[in-house]
């Protein structure tokens, strides 16, 4: 059988958004999921990435635009 690997961020509303449609994918693929989830702060810290607070805010407005299109798509 199959191993999906999937990292997430319990923290992302983007997690969410994808709702049930791995699971979906997995059973049609006889596939199962391996569910890893991620501290994307961690992650940030060591990649130089930075969280959302403290991006630009143009770049915080988009955010909000893009969640809500993806959303509304959900």
């Amino acid at each position: 059988m199959s191993v999906i690997d999937y990292y997430f961020s319990p923290a992302s509303p983007y997690a969410y958004l994808a709702g049930d449609r791995l699971e979906q994918i997995a059973v049609r693929q006889g596939a199962r999921i391996a569910y890893k989830p991620v501290d994307v702060f961690t992650v940030f810290d060591v990649t130089g990435g930075s969280p959302v607070h403290r991006r630009h805010l143009s770049r915080q407005e988009y955010r909000f635009q893009d969640l809500a299109r993806r959303a509304g798509k959900a």
